[in-house]
């Protein structure tokens, strides 16, 4: 009996593992919604098509969703967000830093440029970068929950945009506003290297505010920032807005009262605090290396508080102060 060997030789083949890369998404004036958006020569044309499907993507080996705005410029547009799906950054940023800022005009429309939403308690992390926004009541909104602190969002970066001509100047007809870039219940987010220039309410200016932080916002960074031309307190902090920093900013004719201020609406002095549950003063923030410049204004104290430190609705700061200036 003859035996036949056989030899089986196996080959195993290694995959190289894939590695998390950028999503780009493409966002050109002259291109369509009716486009993916993954092309240049498939650009979609409003901001809201962009974020609706960057939010979308839940792609295991995607590790940051770019929002790439071509230039030139873009009207009427307002867009709404709330985060990715998957919980990746999206970035909303310019495509191209060597040419113009990308330009949203809100184009006699006003409104808020973009509102973004979300009640989770879980980090957003929008980032906007490189952008002129013009002519809108309001360009930016954190919002979370301001009646349930647990309800927040967070972990936005806003950086290096100009904001111009922005609050009831605007769009003819509208009512006064209070913020260009608004945080309620939102934490831990940047704003940092931007230019704010004439922000202006025909009637209520000293409620309009370049930054508005508010309703236990905490532990945000403002900072190396320009406000310019602006008839309302610049940064306003409002209820339990705890642990912010304020750093190197330059304040040119940019005040009501003073640069920074805080406020809140005490429910035991007044009858028209509209919250469900008492405001606090902010406690522990800190002012570092501010510039105050008077041209036309009278000359301002830096910072400002309005109201009491303490009050039979709020907890106790026994070793805590308003403002802690370096």
């Amino acid at each position: 009996m003859r035996f036949h060997w056989i030899t089986i030789i196996f080959i195993a083949v290694w995959a190289e593992p894939t590695l998390a890369h950028e999503l780009v998404i493409f966002l050109d004036p002259r291109g369509s919604d009716v486009f993916d958006g993954f092309s240049e020569q498939t650009p979609v044309a409003s901001l809201q098509e962009a974020i609706r499907i960057a939010e979308l993507v839940a792609d295991k080996n995607v590790s940051l969703v770019r929002i790439a705005v071509a230039p030139g410029e873009y009207r009427g547009q307002a867009a709404k967000a709330r985060g990715n799906i998957a919980g990746l950054g999206i970035a909303v940023t310019a495509a191209d830093s060597n040419r113009p800022r990308p330009r949203f005009d809100g184009d006699r429309q006003g409104g808020t440029w973009l509102d973004i939403r979300s009640v989770t308690g879980k980090r957003t992390s929008i980032k906007i970068s490189g952008l002129e926004i013009t002519n809108y009541e309001t360009a930016i909104n954190l919002a979370g929950d301001r009646n349930y602190r647990e309800r927040s969002n967070g972990g936005n970066e806003i950086r290096n945009n100009v904001f111009t001509n922005i609050g009831q100047i605007a769009r003819a007809g509208a009512a006064p506003s209070t913020a260009v870039v608004r945080l309620v219940n939102s934490d831990d987010n940047v704003i940092a290297s931007n230019r704010f220039i004439h922000i202006v309410n025909l009637e209520g200016c000293a409620r309009l505010h370049s930054i508005y932080v508010a309703h236990d916002s905490t532990g945000n960074k403002i900072d190396d920032n320009v406000f310019e031309d602006s008839c309302g307190d610049a940064i306003r902090f409002r209820d339990g807005s705890h642990s912010n920093i304020v750093k190197n900013n330059t304040f040119i004719d940019a005040w009501a009262k003073a640069p920074i201020s805080d406020w809140y609406c005490d429910s035991e002095r007044r009858g028209d605090c509209t919250k469900t549950t008492p405001e606090c003063p902010s406690m522990n923030n800190v002012l570092d290396g501010n510039a105050v410049v008077a041209r036309k204004l009278k000359p301002a104290p830096s910072f400002l508080t309005f109201g009491d430190d303490i009050h039979g609705n709020c907890s106790s700061y026994p070793n805590d102060k308003r403002f802690a200036i370096k």
